[in-house]
């Protein structure tokens, strides 16, 4: 016991004998732990109430006798921390309290149990005893008594076993040793014997459970003994039926014959089911799969502290793990308890993201003017302003020219110019040199109108996508949650830090089933998904000519950890915690997940294959509504050719006439 954190001794009295028994054990006792490691010890009494009752009282009175008050602040000096003094029970539970505090939630106990009788210990390992059992510390029980009382009897021997049984059937006890303590002149040699339950050993092709006595040397080796007792047993499971929770309703991808979506827990169901499969012949127990016993998938908990689904189902005991990847965040309501499930180390990574419907595509006929963003066509228009402007002044401030020409002369002459009439040379070089470089940029800009106007036909153009989550406050969008256990991902409502966004995105929050088959076929709600299964989702959801329905926001809200769900001091967690952690240096756990993704992808893409209504060598015709555009440009076209063909026929008058006469006294 040199590494205990805490040694609690707790003395159980059932007879009216028992006391003076207790006082000169428990002195020896504590003189020996004294002797042996530097240690906080608490001391607790329990006496029944009655002889038929399972309730138990602290009465310290009989530790005020036992042990001298200078003989408990000696021990206290000697470990630095203070001790339960001669004082009621509710300063020890007190005391008790901040010493397990300091040392941390997950520090280990060590509790040594004197008891004169296996009657008293039959009473506080009964479910409804007051005593306190925790899986996660190890329990010493010694069976006082002195060398004239005799050997324990068969009977004795057969009432612990029970006790054993019981502890781990009803509260799942794994950690209990069970020997005998002799008081001889003031001293307690222990038996060697310890008798300890492993439930794992086989007794039959139906049973397991078997009762294990082991020879030790000391009381230190008992102690190791429990601390490797849960690896031990765990390596071997004897083919030990475990209930082992996982998501199977649901269709899967092997029925291509359903058009329906998977649902969530089908996408990485391979790899879990991969993931259980060697984990169960590692650890050689046979896995009786269950669901969620009210149908309700991951689960939640209630305001009662009632919790449903598979958190429910482990918190109650009804499965001994759930091999479903579980968010590794807080699921129960209450901020400042402790959580009522344990995770095992985690095996991936992965962020929850938005999925919302996948923006409108921009008709064939409207993409020609699509191509540029706004700013282009700004740029291009001031660009066109700004040459005219330059051609003006070129020819106002040409020395020897003595007429002034006007903007609105030069604006028609770089438009006769780019509808392609004939027109004369200037005779200045700069207005040449402008001339040839505004020729230039319209050869490269009719070059890459060109090539873009044959990708846009060629692929298809969408209108802007939702990328941020202030778009998709501004989209007023509903967002669906399929677990209430999650409403928590945008911040909680009493937080005071939370932006106006993130307070506006949590109101938009609803509870609704099937989130991501809505967002695809009605298209005025969005949901959840994990960004690792978005490529598959995103082959399953297509319309008619394959295009994708849903979009992955680019800026996800929450980012998590995944594990497996446990019990609260679980004996399986230290092997599978052993076993996850090799599969997850070997890399395996990833690799699993590429290639069921990969395999996913595949069969999704076949089965889309064959739901298009393209034709068979994938090309589709257009139709007269896709090349209106077409006839709008040739309307344009034709009417910049009229204009080029009234003014060579001088049908312009006024203001154009004046710009004939101009260019011929300019060009001579």
């Amino acid at each position: 016991m040199e590494n205990s954190k805490v040694v609690n001794l707790h003395g159980v009295l059932g007879g009216n004998k028992e006391p003076t028994l207790f006082e000169r054990c428990l002195k020896a006792f504590m003189h020996s732990v004294a002797r042996k490691c530097e240690t906080t010890i608490v001391l607790k009494t329990y006496v029944p109430r009655d002889a038929g009752n399972t309730s138990f009282v602290d009465n310290n009175s009989i530790v005020r006798r036992a042990i001298e008050r200078s003989l408990i602040w000696k021990i206290a000096g000697s470990s630095g921390d203070a001790l339960v003094s001669p004082a009621p029970s509710s300063a020890s539970e007190r005391i008790h309290a901040r010493n397990v505090k300091a040392f941390g939630g997950n520090t280990w106990n060590v509790h040594v149990i004197l008891t004169s009788d296996t009657r008293s210990l039959e009473q506080i390992s009964k479910n409804g005893s007051t005593f306190e059992w925790n899986a996660q510390d190890r329990f010493i029980v010694l069976i006082a008594r002195c060398e004239s009382h005799g050997p324990l009897s068969v009977e004795s021997y057969s009432k612990i076993d029970d006790v054993l049984r019981t502890l781990w059937s009803e509260r799942k006890m794994y950690r209990v040793s069970v020997s005998e303590t002799i008081l001889v002149n003031d001293t307690i040699p222990i038996n060697q014997v310890v008798r300890t339950y492993n439930p794992f050993a086989k007794v039959n092709d139906s049973a397991w459970g078997k009762i294990e006595i082991t020879n030790v040397e000391t009381a230190e080796e008992t102690a190791s003994m429990l601390s490797r007792s849960a690896h031990r047993w765990t390596s071997n499971m004897n083919e030990y039926k475990l209930k082992v929770g996982m998501f199977t309703q649901g269709q899967t991808v092997e029925k291509e014959n359903e058009s329906s979506s998977q649902s969530r827990s089908d996408v990485f169901k391979e790899l879990d089911e991969i993931m259980l499969k060697t984990i169960s012949q590692q650890m050689n127990f046979t896995a009786k799969i269950m669901d969620p016993t009210d149908n309700l998938w991951f689960g939640y908990q209630l305001s009662n502290g009632t919790y449903t689904g598979a958190l429910g189902d482990v918190v109650h005991g009804r499965a001994d793990i759930y091999f479903e990847s579980f968010f590794v965040k807080k699921y129960s309501i209450n901020l400042q308890r402790a959580e009522d499930v344990d995770f095992s180390v985690y095996f991936d990574f992965d962020r929850l993201c938005v999925v919302v419907p996948k923006a409108h595509k921009v008709p064939k006929w409207l993409r020609i003017y699509h191509f540029f963003p706004l700013s282009i066509w700004i740029g291009t228009t001031l660009t066109y302003i700004v040459m005219c402007v330059m051609w003006c002044f070129l020819q106002t401030f040409t020395p020897g020219r003595k007429e002034r020409v006007g903007f609105r002369a030069t604006v028609y002459r770089s438009f006769l110019l780019n509808a392609g009439c004939p027109q004369k040379l200037p005779d200045t070089n700069a207005e040449r040199i402008l001339l040839s470089g505004i020729f230039l940029a319209n050869v490269t800009l009719v070059g890459i109108f060109s090539g873009i106007l044959y990708n846009s036909f060629a692929h298809d153009m969408y209108y802007p996508d939702i990328d941020s989550l202030q778009d998709l406050d501004a989209s007023r969008l509903p967002l669906l949650l399929t677990s209430i256990s999650l409403t928590d991902i945008f911040g909680s409502g009493n937080e005071s830090d939370t932006t106006p966004v993130m307070k506006s995105l949590r109101k938009k929050l609803e509870y609704g089933e099937n989130s991501v088959k809505k967002i695809a076929a009605y298209r005025n709600v969005s949901g959840f998904i994990r960004k690792n299964h978005q490529p598959i989702f995103n082959e399953e959801f297509i319309d008619e000519d394959g295009s994708p329905l849903l979009h992955l926001v680019q800026e996800c809200p929450g980012a998590f950890y995944l594990s497996y769900l446990l019990p609260i001091n679980s004996i399986l967690r230290e092997r599978l915690n052993t076993l996850i952690g090799r599969l997850n240096q070997a890399g395996l756990p990833m690799l699993w997940e590429n290639h069921v993704t990969a395999e996913l992808i595949a069969s999704k893409r076949l089965l889309a294959k064959k739901k298009l209504t393209h034709h068979e060598n994938g090309f589709v015709p257009f139709n007269l509504s896709d090349v209106q555009s077409s006839f709008y440009m040739l309307l344009m076209g034709l009417s910049v050719a009229i204009i080029a063909f009234f003014h060579e026929r001088g049908w312009l008058k006024t203001a154009l006439l004046h710009v004939g006469k101009l260019s011929s006294k300019s060009m001579r």
